[in-house]
């Protein structure tokens, strides 16, 4: 369950050990906030709640694709997920605050570790207007 699978091709494996350890570490990370979220009741609601909740089943699914071999298929699910996630947050937030740009610039060096630099160009790009969007909002 905890170790990554192994192929053929040397850089698809690297990229499929990546993600599951970063998985794994985004999974606890997630569940530590999700949990201080629920003692501390630091939301107006529970939709916030349940979208970073959801996170969790995304980064497992993502686990199973990338298991199966699909490697790029896999990085491309959990990057647009994460970053999907994130600008709902954003958008449901008063305003941005210096954690939400720090997890765009997570997404965009995710997205640079795991399928290159235009990859990471088109997210960082996504990820200045929206910033710039919810700063002027």
């Amino acid at each position: 369950l905890f170790v990554p699978p192994i192929f053929a091709d040397e850089e698809k494996t690297r990229a499929a050990q990546f993600m599951i350890h970063f998985s794994w570490s985004a999974i606890f990370v997630v569940l530590l906030l999700v949990l201080s979220r629920l003692v501390r009741w630091t939301d107006s609601g529970m939709v916030p709640l349940l979208v970073l909740a959801s996170l969790i089943p995304l980064l497992l699914l993502m686990q199973y694709i990338a298991r199966q071999g699909y490697v790029n298929v896999a990085s491309i699910f959990v990057i647009f997920a994460a970053w999907g996630v994130l600008t709902y947050l954003a958008s449901n937030a008063s305003g941005l605050r210096d954690a939400s740009v720090l997890a765009y610039v997570v997404v965009i060096i995710l997205s640079s570790l795991l399928l290159g630099w235009r990859f990471a160009s088109i997210m960082g790009g996504l990820s200045i207007i929206a910033i710039w969007y919810f700063g002027n909002k």
